[in-house]
């Protein structure tokens, strides 16, 4: 067992992929990512597997696309049977941490990590259920909390501290020292550590010091100017009306200002991984941990005038992901389409987890043979997203396979883009005979993969349920789900019985050296941070 790696997945919120081409451009001031980048396989085309945070972190953490789970929406229980990344490494014998963010919905919110440092910073309930069916019983609760509204966008500029900073600069800490203990602790386990920022969500408010990084002035700009109404796409007008777009002027000083602080954003979150990335150096264990990057979904950023996620255009389904392994992944770019559900499958393979007969019950496929073979430059899946949240009226699927992607829903006109000639889809290919084909594979590939005809029906019964228990939850002695530290804190300090100068010397870590400690106890090992 000892000879298996580290894991450490670091997360962003809502970064879009082509923020990593604008940090390797040096646009987005940020060295720590940047050097990252440099040790890494650099997947240019990766897609979340559902623009919205609690379905894709849960589908990321358990290889399996939302709706197979029943990950449909931000309202929407995480079953606690389901499997995640956590329970497969710790049947290896890994000791695994979450460590900030993961939006786990329901009671269960720990989902096979040993350890939680950081309570979870949204609700944990199902009260931001949607409601498709109109004529649905509405409960008292129903305030529309939970929805974005694009007026934030206004608020972007400088504060010297927010709810967001709060929690990451907690999350960033608490990390470090993660690590640092893990060092102290010895190598009797590996470890598997899942760090979370929220930058750089919205609202893209941020300290003046990194605002203080940029020139406004030479802030890049959207490379599709804002769309009328009228000619918005039909799921396109849906998305502007529930964000409230109507409300607000947005403009092109407005949009300047935002992009601004995202970016800022962007090089406050990457001086909290500098802080993380720095304890695994300090301490040794950099050669002999594999180091995934990635982000829940993207972010809209101004791009045809929209904001924010729910859109299967390009800006809010693409993401980052870096995966690095010294010595054994040659760092590279790799174009064509990856999913984050590919990530619990080739971190697996990567550390050599036990398997008979592989994962078949997996939605994803392992990157690791191709990322093992240096001679692999370009490695690529089909990547399938999905979305059903309270900005549509019924399910929307997406499949990126090679240059092509296809947008359909029984309840919007479907969109065709080839990406390549195309990369701002701006040119819909649908419904042309002289694409019919590659039309009829993609919208084949949608139906194998999902249950396009019964989703609907399943979702809003899923909702009907979920929205009764939570109108019941709410009367009477309630309970709140959210779980705060797992850690028995006085455990880590100094305790009776201890004597110095030997409790002392135990807390040494040494520049780049990990303790060679003796085995420890069953209790000490499940107090270890």
């Amino acid at each position: 067992m000892a000879s298996q790696p580290n894991v450490l997945v670091l997360m962003a919120d809502q970064m879009t992929s082509a923020s990593i081409d604008l940090i390797t451009k040096g646009d987005i001031v940020a060295p720590n990512i940047a050097k990252l980048i440099e040790r890494s396989a650099n997947f240019a085309d990766a897609y979340c597997a559902y623009p919205l945070c609690s379905p894709s972190r849960a589908s990321l953490m358990s290889g399996r696309l939302p709706s197979n789970i029943g990950a449909y929406d931000n309202g929407a229980e995480f079953p606690a049977s389901v499997p995640t990344i956590a329970h497969y490494l710790r049947n290896e014998g890994y000791d695994t941490t979450l460590i900030g963010k993961m939006h786990f919905l329901g009671p269960d919110q720990l989902h096979g990590f040993e350890n939680r440092l950081t309570p979870e910073l949204y609700p944990c309930d199902f009260s931001w259920t949607p409601r498709w069916q109109r004529d649905a019983t509405r409960y008292p609760y129903e305030t529309g909390a939970g929805n974005s509204d694009v007026g934030t966008v206004l608020d972007s500029g400088p504060a010297v501290w927010t709810m967001q900073m709060e929690h990451d600069e907690e999350v960033s800490l608490l990390a470090r020292h993660h690590i640092l203990n893990a060092a102290r602790a010895g190598r009797l386990r590996p470890w598997m550590a899942t760090v979370s920022f929220t930058s750089p969500h919205d609202p893209f408010v941020i300290s003046q010091e990194y605002l203080d990084l940029y020139d406004e002035n030479t802030i890049p700009m959207p490379a599709v100017s804002p769309v009328n109404y009228e000619d918005l796409d039909e799921h396109s007008k849906l998305v502007y009306e529930i964000n409230g777009m109507a409300k607000y002027s947005i403009g092109e000083s407005e949009t300047r200002r935002a992009r601004r602080a995202y970016f800022a954003m962007i090089s406050y979150v990457d001086t909290k991984i500098g802080a993380v990335l720095q304890a695994l150096e300090e301490t040794g264990q950099a050669q002999d941990t594999v180091v995934v990057f990635t982000s829940d979904h993207g972010e809209m950023l101004g791009e045809r005038g929209m904001w924010f996620k729910k859109t299967f255009f390009e800006p809010s389904v693409q993401v980052p992901l870096l995966i690095s392994y010294p010595g054994r992944i040659t760092p590279r770019r790799s174009t064509g389409p990856v999913s984050l559900v590919d990530v619990l499958p080739t971190v697996l393979d990567l550390v050599g987890a036990r398997s008979e007969q592989g994962h078949p019950h997996l939605d994803g496929t392992s990157l690791a043979p191709d990322l093992l073979d240096n001679t692999k430059s370009d490695i690529s899946t089909v990547a399938f997203v999905e979305g059903h949240d309270n900005a549509t009226v019924a399910p929307r699927f997406m499949v990126r396979e090679g240059d092509y992607k296809l947008v359909y829903s029984e309840a919007y006109a479907p969109m065709l883009f080839n990406l390549r000639l195309d990369p701002h889809e701006l040119k819909n290919l649908a419904g042309q005979d002289e694409h019919q084909e590659v039309e009829l594979h993609l919208r084949d590939l949608i139906f194998e993969r999902f249950d396009v005809i019964g989703l609907r029906e399943r979702i809003i019964s899923s909702q009907n349920d979920r929205r009764l228990v939570t109108q019941a939850l709410s009367m009477g002695r309630t309970r709140d789900w959210k779980t705060g530290s797992t850690v028995e804190a006085s455990s880590r300090f100094v305790v009776s019985g201890d004597a110095f100068p030997d409790v002392e010397r135990k807390g040494y870590v040494r520049q780049g050296s990990v303790t060679e400690a003796a085995p420890m106890t069953a209790e000490e090992t499940t107090t270890m941070v």
